[in-house]
C-alpha cells in the first residue's frame, strides 16, 4: 500500500503513537497564553508532529529581548506584535497546522473566555501572574481541561502541570509471555501430555517446546510438594538445575530457553496490584454517560475477570518464538 504524504511526513512518530495517537493530536487545539520564549518552544514541539490546531493569545510588540532569546521572533525594524510573529514563523514548520493569533490580554481574554475554556485540548501560559494562574487553574479544574504553567529566569525555570487525570489506553508497551504454568488450560496439559521427556529419539527430544518443558517440569514439583501454595526462589532455581541436567547436549537450545525463562514463568498467575487497584477505583466501579473510554474499557476487563475469567486477566493468544520443529510449533499454538 502506498503511503500518502501524512504517513510519509510523520512516518517515524506513527510507529511510537500508532495512528490513534496521531489522530488524537491531529484532532487537539491548544491555546497558548503569551508569546514569551518557553511557551513558543512548547508549540514547537507540538507543530513539527502535527497538532490539529493552534491559538495564541499575546499583546505585547516585539522587543530587543525577544530578540535575544526566541527563535522564533526577528527584528524588522517596526513595531510588529509578537503574536503575529510568532504565529507566523510556527506555520512555516508545518502548513497542516491551524494557527491563529490574537492580539489582545490574555488575562481578559480569559475572563472573556471562561465559560467556553473547554473546546481547547489543553492550556499552557507563561505569564507571572498569580490572579492570572487562579482564575485559569480554577476554571481548568472545572472544566477538566490540562494547565502547563512555564516561567523561566535566566537558567532557572518553573514548570506546574495540572491535570484532574490522564489515562492511557495505548501504551504499547512490551508484551510479556504469560504462560501460567500453574492454572494451564486443559487444552495445554493434554498437549504436554503426548510428548514424553525421556523419549529416545534425540533429535524429537530437542524440538521439545520450552513452554511443555516447564510444564513438565512444574508438574513434577507439583507432586513433590503437594502442601505448598507457591514456589519459593529456591524451588525455582532448583527446577532451573534440573532442566539443565535434563539437557543431553549442549545443542539443545529449547532447553536453554526454558532454563532462561523459569524464574519468569514459575511466578504465580495473579493480578497485578496496579491492575486491582484500577478495579476498586470508584470511575470503574460507577460508569456514567460521561466516563471516557479508558474507564468503560476497565470496567469491562473487569467484569470478565468476575465473571468469565475465573478471578484472572484474559491472555492475548499469542504465541512466543521458540525453538521447535514447525509441528510442535502449530499444536501448541493451536491449544
Amino acid at each position: 500500500m502506498a503511503k500518502t504524504d501524512s504517513t510519509q511526513r510523520y512516518d517515524r512518530q506513527l510507529r511510537l503513537w500508532k495512528a490513534h495517537g496521531q489522530a488524537r493530536l491531529e484532532a487537539s487545539h491548544i491555546l497558548l497564553l503569551g508569546a514569551t520564549a518557553a511557551g513558543t518552544e512548547l508549540l514547537k514541539n507540538l507543530v513539527l508532529p502535527g497538532i490539529g490546531e493552534v491559538t495564541i493569545v499575546d499583546d505585547q510588540p516585539v522587543t530587543g529581548s525577544d530578540v535575544g532569546n526566541n527563535f522564533f521572533v526577528q527584528s524588522t525594524g517596526t513595531t510588529d506584535r509578537r503574536c503575529d510573529v510568532v504565529a507566523a514563523n510556527l506555520r512555516e514548520l508545518n502548513e497542516d497546522v491551524h494557527i491563529h493569533a490574537v492580539f489582545e490580554d490574555p488575562e481578559r481574554y480569559i475572563q472573556r473566555n471562561l465559560d467556553t475554556l473547554s473546546r481547547f485540548s489543553l492550556i499552557s501560559t507563561s505569564l507571572p501572574r498569580a490572579t492570572l494562574h487562579s482564575t485559569l487553574s480554577t476554571a481548568c479544574w472545572q472544566q477538566s481541561i490540562p494547565l502547563v504553567a512555564i516561567t523561566l529566569a535566566g537558567f532557572v525555570g518553573y514548570l506546574r502541570i495540572q491535570v484532574r487525570e490522564h489515562t492511557v489506553i495505548e501504551s504499547h508497551a512490551d508484551a510479556k509471555d504469560d504462560l501460567r504454568l500453574d492454572r494451564p488450560f486443559p487444552a495445554l496439559e493434554r498437549l504436554a501430555a503426548t510428548f514424553d521427556l525421556d523419549c529416545a529419539d534425540s533429535m524429537e527430544h530437542g524440538h521439545i517446546p520450552y513452554a511443555i518443558i516447564l510444564l513438565k517440569f512444574y508438574q513434577c514439583w507439583r507432586t513433590e510438594n503437594p502442601d505448598k501454595a507457591r514456589m519459593s526462589f529456591a524451588d525455582k532455581k532448583a527446577v532451573r538445575y534440573a532442566i539443565t541436567q535434563a539437557m543431553r547436549n549442549s545443542d539443545e537450545e529449547n532447553f536453554e530457553e526454558a532454563e532462561k525463562n523459569a524464574l519468569r514463568a514459575l511466578n504465580p498467575t495473579e493480578i497485578p496490584s496496579v491492575i486491582q487497584a484500577l478495579f476498586d477505583c470508584s470511575a470503574c466501579q460507577n460508569l456514567t454517560s460521561q466516563s471516557p473510554d479508558f474507564w468503560i474499557i476497565v470496567r469491562a476487563l473487569r467484569d470478565f475477570v468476575q465473571q468469565e475469567g475465573e478471578g484472572q486477566l484474559p491472555v492475548s493468544g499469542g504465541v512466543p518464538d521458540m525453538k521447535t520443529d514447525t509441528v510442535s510449533y502449530v499444536k501448541l499454538q493451536s491449544t
